[in-house]
């Protein structure tokens, strides 16, 4: 009788490591097939969404492809540092170049975003070639159409994906690169505290470090400065806990704005507590409210937020564990009084009526975030 084979299991990390390498080919295929290659990030760019950029522009320059990396302003202050590090070896331009650049063959990778309402270049999407999507958000009714994605909320960021294409591709990793990589997983894991980091995650900047990552050098970009920690103080202190331990915290002065960045360093506050889920409300110009979410992994906050797309103005995602909304031309209270029907449960009686629109964004909540 034949031995009795043991088969082993194939695990998550596997299942990443098939889709990347897939990923890996069909790049390589896009672009035997381009001339030159356009990489953007999400607008208000990070550490992830320039760090994937730039290892991009790598994966480019190893197919012996013109690259360019599309960004405006604002930029998070030490994306903007990786680009001034950088703006020597690669060639940044505004989405308004775009249009003179483009030809017949050129091809869009979009990292760290697969939202149509969240490119810069949204105008010119169908002039591309073609455009591939490397993402850890979830996909919903605003993603950007197209063939070519590797999607996976199960990243633990954009960077992590790019560095196993990197390394998948033997594309020389220069130290300050590997550093920027580092620093977008790092970021997006919370320092590997947050449950969406895998053991992938860890091998990945394990290998990071073992190409030159300097922890120390990459340890200063997430210091804060006593101005930073008054902001994030003013938006916790406005913390209410909802049934079912979710935090909302929002800033009511119609006057006063906070960068998405001020937003997103307060839920990550608020989430050292014990709450499930957390939201942070406020201006963040004269006509935009956005919304930064936390979960602890109980919730998903990535469905919630993507709800946001149903409104009037709105547009939302993200992962399950970190996302967020933007809305125009809604009140504050307004926007707080929507979130607050979401967080509802399905059995909770809604005080004061809701109306059509309301009515409307319950049931798809309900439905979304029991599914």
């Amino acid at each position: 009788m034949p031995e009795n084979k043991v088969i082993k299991e194939t695990t998550e990390e596997d299942k990443l490591l098939q889709k990347l390498n897939s990923a890996k080919n069909t790049l390589d295929k896009l672009f035997e097939e381009s001339d030159r290659v356009f990489i953007t990030g999400h607008l208000e760019p990070d550490m992830d969404a320039i760090g994937a950029a730039i290892g991009m522009s790598l994966l480019c320059k190893k197919n012996k492809r013109k690259s360019y990396i599309v960004v405006d302003e604002p930029i998070e202050k030490n994306a903007r540092e990786f680009i001034l590090e950088t703006k020597d070896e690669i060639e940044y331009i505004s989405a308004s170049q775009v249009p003179e650049l483009l030809t017949d063959k050129s091809m869009l990778i979009s990292v760290d975003n697969n939202k149509v309402g969240r490119t810069s270049v949204k105008d010119y999407l169908n002039r591309f070639q073609s455009v591939f999507i490397l993402d850890h958000h979830n996909e919903d009714e605003g993603t950007i159409k197209t063939p070519y994605k590797c999607i996976d909320t199960k990243f633990s960021s954009t960077c992590e994906a790019v560095s196993v294409l990197a390394f998948l591709s033997r594309a020389k990793l220069p130290q300050r690169v590997t550093n920027y990589l580092y620093a977008g997983i790092k970021l997006d894991t919370k320092d590997f505290t947050k449950n969406v980091s895998t053991s992938l995650s860890h091998q990945v900047a394990g290998k990071l470090i073992l190409k030159g990552a300097n922890l120390k050098y990459i340890k200063r970009w997430f210091k804060r400065s006593p101005e930073e920690d008054q902001i994030i103080q003013e938006l916790t202190s406005k913390a209410v806990v909802y049934p079912y331990t979710y935090a909302v915290s929002c800033v009511t002065d119609e006057n006063k704005t906070y960068s998405s960045v001020d937003l997103a360093k307060a839920a990550d506050a608020l989430l050292n507590y014990d709450f499930s889920a957390i939201f942070v409300i406020a201006k963040t110009d004269d006509d935009t409210i956005a919304i930064s979410a936390r979960s602890n992994g109980d919730v998903d906050v990535g469905k919630i937020m993507s709800c946001y797309n149903l409104v009037r103005g709105g547009r939302g995602g993200g992962t399950p564990i970190s996302a967020g909304a933007q809305i125009k031309g809604r009140t504050i209270e307004e926007v707080k009084t929507i979130l607050s029907g979401l967080l509802i449960p399905c059995n909770t009686i809604v005080e004061d009526q809701p109306n059509e629109e309301q009515n409307r964004l319950l049931l798809t909540a309900q439905k979304k975030t029991t599914d």
